[in-house]
């Protein structure tokens, strides 16, 4: 948490927890341009967040990133009201980089399946294609044809003794001029 000055673009006050995450001392921090860690390419949204917290008076949010004493990006969640005087805000400051770094790992985790070069269906309980690659599409031209995307024959029954044995079954089976090997096993989340 720290206090803001519109007048000067200053901090006027803060606490431990804020000179932490700016990686700097307290005293060096108080009366020094909170600005100058703001990155570049957030400094506009920061600046529309205090146009609208100091001159409409209302309670207000952004996300920016934060550059620290090291050169470190900090994303971070900022909120601010304005003070009754109008010329201070008070502003909390909710650092999100991991949650960042975590959406972004999910995200690229997720493309994966799009990405393998090798088939990856994902079934439903009642057989239904529910989602299937473009490795898969190729290899497997007649579930792409249909508008219910259904699973191919040679695949429905080792899967359904996967889902009831609760086992990883593996088949082999010659595709066109290739030889594909199937891990069949149920995925629970």
């Amino acid at each position: 948490m720290l206090y803001y000055s519109f007048q000067k673009s200053e901090i006027i006050e803060l606490n431990l927890s804020a000179a932490k995450m700016l990686e700097n001392d307290r005293l060096y921090l108080k009366n020094s341009l909170f600005k100058m860690f703001i990155s570049e390419d957030t400094k506009p949204i920061f600046n529309t967040f205090l146009d609208k917290v100091f001159k409409k008076n209302i309670k207000e949010s952004c996300d920016v990133k934060l550059l620290t004493k090291n050169n470190l990006l900090t994303y971070v969640h900022i909120t601010g009201i304005v003070l009754k005087d109008k010329e201070e805000c008070f502003v909390n400051i909710l650092d999100m980089t991991e949650k960042i770094k975590d959406e972004e790992e999910i995200k690229s985790l997720s493309r994966f399946p799009s990405e393998d070069p090798n088939p990856v269906l994902r079934i439903d309980s009642k057989g239904f294609v529910i989602y299937a690659n473009s490795a898969s599409l190729e290899i497997f031209s007649d579930i792409k044809s249909k508008s219910v995307i259904v699973i191919p024959e040679f695949i429905k029954e080792p899967l359904f003794k996967a889902i009831i044995s609760n086992k990883k079954i593996e088949i082999e089976k010659n595709i066109k001029i290739r030889i594909f090997s199937f891990q069949l096993y149920q995925y629970r989340v």
